[in-house]
Order: structure tokens, then sequence, then C-alpha cells
């Protein structure tokens, strides 16, 4: 297994005017992405940031809560995915940068668990692409959610995550 780990449209525009459980879900998401992102690269895994461009929510590059989270420890060379739709997959690079990097499993996290999170995690089987989501590393609108998420797909704790690959 060589894993990369998606961090999926932990944008700012998404938690300005949050509610406080979103917020707390996002907070606690961060923190399990950041402690899988130091374990990522001290293995040399790649870590990919996703950000989702849409006019219509004002999600364009450039726009004010565009970029990721300042408090997620990405790399401005990291690499990063520009998507339209639900899936990073869907019409992206994703899978051909996957696979030139040799990875053929992915982590995936970020926000939102039952949106672009499980659309993300779905779309890699036809891409033939194994996927797994950081159980303590999505957020969502709805925290309540988050569990049928997690029961319904592979998923894995940063704990389990980090065991697994030391």
């Amino acid at each position: 297994m060589k894993p990369a780990l998606l961090v999926i449209d932990m944008q700012e525009r998404f938690v300005m005017e949050a509610s406080a459980a979103m917020k707390q879900s996002w907070e606690d998401a961060i923190a399990s992405i950041n402690q899988i992102i130091r374990l990522f690269r001290q293995k040399g895994f790649p870590v990919i940031g996703v950000e989702h461009t849409d006019a219509d929510d004002c999600l364009v590059p450039g726009s004010a809560g565009f970029d990721l989270d300042r408090r997620i420890d990405l790399l401005p060379e990291d690499t990063r995915v520009r998507k339209k739709f639900g899936s990073a997959f869907a019409k992206t690079e994703l899978a051909s940068i996957l696979r030139e990097r040799g990875a053929d499993t992915v982590v995936v996290s970020g926000f939102c668990a039952e949106w672009c999170v499980l659309a993300t995690t779905r779309g890699a089987e036809p891409e033939g692409i194994k996927a797994m989501i950081l159980s303590d590393g999505v957020a969502s609108g709805h925290p309540a959610r988050i569990p049928f998420v997690l029961e319904i797909n592979e998923s894995i704790s940063s704990g389990a995550l980090e065991a697994l690959l030391l």
C-alpha cells in the first residue's frame, strides 16, 4: 500500500458563517488532519489539497474565503487540485497525479463528510484506487451525519493510521 492524503474543501468560505457545532467539527478535523499531514511528510507520502470552485457560491480563486484554512499545515509546494463537482476525481487530473506518484490508496479527509468527502471516497473505486476516510479528520455542517458516512465506508482513525504506517 502506498497512500496519499487528500484534504478536501477545507476552504475558509465554508466556515465563515457556520454554526457552533460545525465550527467545533471543523476544529476537531483540523487537529487530526495536521497530525496525519506530519506523518505523511515523514514517510514521503503525497499530500494533496483539494479546492472546490463554484462562481455561484463565490468560490473562485482569489476571492475572499477561497483558500484552504491557514491553520492546515499544507505547504505551497503541495499539489492542489481544483474541482467543480462533489468528487475530486470527477473531471480532474487527480487520478493521473496519484498514478504518477505510485499511490494506490487515498486517505480522504476534510469537508463535508456527507457530500464531497463521500463523493470522493466513492469516486476512487472506478479509478482502481482504494479509499478510506480519516474518521477523526472530517467535518460537516451537520456533525450528526458523520457517523453514518463512516459506517457505510471504510474508515480509519488517525491513531490507527499512525500505528499502521510507523
